[in-house]
């Protein structure tokens, strides 16, 4: 991404003006580049350098032509350094050239050539520290931005390469610590907070999950406490490992990958412009007429269960589909027309309660638009490992199922506070409405990642369920239910989501017209799940009923 500096630069041999120019260094997003502005001559004892003034002017038409034809224009930026090697913006612009071209090795050389000349300039240095870390040499890396922060201790590129250095180092701890005495402002700093504070936890969790309680699992814990006391990351790990010390049936969080385990050892890690939340959050809301008066929606996003372990990003899948339908789809963004359950608020009996509201709309509304949403945990639910039923479970649903998968106690169908989407299917079934649509980003099938498991196969059964002249669109019955992780959002949400924005558009045989409908989406969904590994979603019944509006309004 090419942007201009603010500041420009003046060649003082010639009088001529030097363009600028900044970019973005690497997926990470550090906007430590920028094209330096380049003084005219190096003065040293004698005197000054000859061939600085023309290097400074070969640089400067180099750097125009870079953007256009980069092969050449670094040409002209290697002979100019040639020239004048001592001039530390030629050697800062160059390596810049450099790493833009994918020559991180090359990039580093430079840079660590101009920092050993100009140790004070502090571009180069961040520049460095991040190629370093990129190129692999993670301990060298830390330690370049360990002393650039005593001199720049502001500086949030090198405050990031430290950061993320640990991570990749497993010293997730020392990271939050350092975080917590630097008092670094802003989003990106509490967005590593938040991460290293996230990975201490699970670091604790894994200890007991390997066997490991007592006195020294909670000394630990309690010295985490103690030192932090403003981290509720850490008060309600202590909680939860409590509890689950003397409850076998308590919650006991999934294992979640570390950094130090899936980061690749050298390039790009941890990018996070895949996600979605900021380019949601932007979207321009649709105009007042343009909204249905008689467009009702339930979205529900269950992420942390009372009892069971956690299916993670739920909340974000449900707050960013909540986000899109309200701004770029026909629903009014109010609760009279739209309600919005994540968590906590997700109880058994207010979903239940929030399901006949939406049924009851639909009866006084004949033409009325419905759409109930959940992302959450699903279970199977029937006798000697055969399912029967598919539920969706609520926040305070309960366990109640043997590691064998089979119904303890007196081998009832139901399990929990359920809801049965047999009840749900022929509530939606009765409604004279012919715009309803059911998404579903939950897991049935028995796999290591829904929270009751029970043996057989689900697709038969979910398939039968789900036979409706209503679209249901449900996240694959079978392989176990995805997460992308670019994303940090279930994969059917995800790729939904991207389909809604613009991807689904003309994709099932019609033209392209700017609004997005659930037939639509869903195709763009499967084609983009099927092409990242993460199984196939079943879509019960196709259907024009437009959900968002994915180009500007006309």
């Amino acid at each position: 991404m090419i942007r201009c500096c603010e500041e420009s630069g003046r060649n003082e041999g010639g009088g001529q003006r030097l363009r600028r120019w900044s970019t973005r260094l690497g997926a990470a997003g550090l906007a430590l580049a920028c094209w330096a502005g380049i003084p005219g001559e190096v003065r040293g004892e004698e005197g000054p350098t000859v061939p600085c003034p023309v290097a400074v002017e070969m640089a400067a038409k180099a750097m125009e032509l870079f953007d256009l034809k980069p092969v050449p224009g670094l040409a002209g930026l290697e002979k100019a350094y040639a020239l004048c090697p001592e001039n530390v913006a030629l050697g800062y612009n160059l390596g810049l050239a450099r790493y833009l071209s994918g020559d991180r090795q090359r990039a580093r050389q430079i840079w660590e050539k101009v920092h050993k000349g100009a140790p004070d300039h502090e571009k180069t240095l961040a520049n460095l520290a991040w190629v370093t870390f990129e190129l692999g040499r993670d301990e060298e890396a830390h330690l370049l931005a360990f002393r650039g922060l005593e001199k720049f201790p502001g500086n949030l590129s090198l405050a990031h390469t430290k950061v993320y250095a640990l991570f990749r180092l497993g010293r997730y701890l020392e990271a939050y610590d350092w975080l917590v005495r630097a008092k670094l402002a802003g989003e990106r700093a509490a967005g590593w907070m938040a991460d290293a504070g996230e990975y201490t936890v699970e670091e604790v969790w894994r200890r007991f999950r390997m066997g490991e309680t007592g006195e020294a699992l909670s000394s630990a814990v309690n010295l985490l406490v103690r030192e932090y006391p403003e981290e509720q990351r850490f008060v309600e790990a202590k909680d939860r490992l409590a509890q689950a010390a003397v409850d076998p049936q308590a919650a006991i969080p999934y294992a979640q990958p570390l950094p130090h385990e899936v980061w690749a050892r050298a390039g790009d890690v941890d990018d996070r412009s895949g996600m979605l939340d900021q380019h949601l959050e932007a979207l321009p809301p649709l105009a007042e007429w343009r909204k249905r008066q008689d467009a009702f929606a339930l979205i529900v996003g269950v992420d942390r269960y009372q009892r069971l372990r956690a299916r993670h990003f739920a909340e974000r899948d449900a707050r960013s589909m909540h986000t899109l339908l309200t701004r770029r789809g026909p629903f009014p963004a109010d609760v009279r027309h739209v309600r919005l359950r994540v968590d906590e608020e997700a109880r058994g009996e207010v979903l239940r309660a929030d399901l006949e509201w939406l049924m009851l709309q639909g009866r006084l509304n004949p033409n009325a638009m419905l759409l109930f949403y959940f992302a959450g945990l699903g279970n199977p639910v029937g006798e000697k490992g055969r399912a029967r039923e598919l539920q969706l479970l609520p926040v305070d649903a309960r366990s109640e199922w043997g590691e064998t998968g089979e119904r303890e106690g007196d081998g009832r169908e139901t399990a929990g506070e359920g809801i049965d989407l047999s009840w749900l299917r022929a509530g939606l079934e009765a409604l004279p409405n012919r715009e309803v649509v059911v998404i579903l980003d939950a897991c049935f099938n028995g796999s290591e990642v829904c929270a009751l498991q029970l043996k057989g196969s689900t697709l038969s059964v979910g398939k039968s369920l789900l036979h409706s002249r209503h679209p249901w669109l449900v996240a694959p019955l079978e392989g176990g239910e995805r997460y992308h992780a670019p994303g940090r959002q279930g994969g059917l949400t995800y790729f939904l989501l991207k389909g809604l924005l613009g991807a689904g558009d003309g994709m099932v045989g019609g033209k392209r017209d700017g609004w997005v409908t659930i037939t639509e989406a869903s195709a763009a969904a499967t084609q983009a799940m099927l092409r990242a590994k993460l199984g196939e979603p079943l879509l019960s019944q196709r259907s024009g009923t437009r959900l968002a509006l994915a180009e500007g309004e006309k």
